[in-house]
């Protein structure tokens, strides 16, 4: 019994999130990046790849979907919070750290329309603005009608009588659209995380080839200085002995 009522207060929800800086300030490094950090894992989840800053301004283009689970608290009917936090940087140093933000997705988990926020960065003086647009899917709820995969089953069911109501057969064809845009995006994401970590072996084999080269490169100078070092001692003894054998031969004169 305790065991059902926990899965009732839990809600499976998909956040759409798409993000835009202004007012960022000129910088050594021209491109930014983002890193998305949960409050209760402490540490980056995903990183948003570098864009390039124009005019004071960078665009995400590609939005990215974030799968969290919600928990609805049983006396208050208030979901937990669930924090993010969103760190904004050039990906090299303290100095290229331009701020951070965070919201609470539990917040929009009863949007159905898109919703852009705006959030001035926090923690440094960099005076930029993060624009963060979320869209939310949420595909299972604690009750049984609000489940999109339930809805749908009972589109399936419906579905050869002629008395099924409008309203019902266009929320099930948005449903169907909306889990088939999750597991297309689901499949884009694993394709884009694949080829972003074969991205970055091949950064990282190059990376070690530069340095073995460079290692090598350092060992060869410094051959080079001993061999011209070698080369000079005896090109002076070489003169030393010309020098004798010329003034043996005047000395027989």
């Amino acid at each position: 019994m305790f065991k059902s009522r926990s899965k009732k207060n839990k809600i499976k929800a998909v956040f759409k999130l798409q993000f835009q800086a202004t007012q960022v300030p000129k910088m050594k490094k021209s491109t930014v990046m983002i890193a998305l950090v949960p409050d209760d894992v402490g540490k980056p989840k995903v990183k948003l790849e570098k864009v390039s800053v124009q005019d004071g301004t960078c665009l995400w283009e590609k939005p990215i979907f974030e799968s969290v689970k919600l928990v609805r608290d049983t006396k208050s009917g208030k979901l937990q919070e669930k924090i993010y936090h969103f760190v904004v940087s050039t990906g090299s140093s303290k100095s290229g750290f331009l701020g951070e933000s965070s919201i609470d997705l539990a917040d929009f988990a009863a949007e159905t329309e898109p919703l852009t926020v705006s959030l001035p960065l926090k923690f440094a003086n960099s005076g930029a603005i993060l624009h963060v647009r979320t869209f939310t899917f949420r595909n299972e709820e604690d009750n049984g009608n609000g489940s999109l995969r339930h809805q749908l089953s009972i589109c399936s069911a419906d579905e050869g009588s002629h008395n099924v109501h409008v309203s019902v057969v266009q929320t099930c064809s948005e449903n169907e659209a909306i889990l088939f845009n999750y597991d297309h995006a689901n499949e884009e994401m694993s394709r884009e995380l694949l080829t972003s970590q074969a991205d970055l072996n091949e950064v990282t084999i190059l990376k070690e080839r530069n340095e073995y080269m460079g290692t090598q490169l350092k060992e060869m100078e410094e051959r080079y200085s001993e061999i011209s070092l070698k080369f000079a001692e005896v090109e002076g003894e070489r003169q030393q002995l010309v020098m004798a054998l010329r003034n043996l031969r005047n000395g027989k004169n």
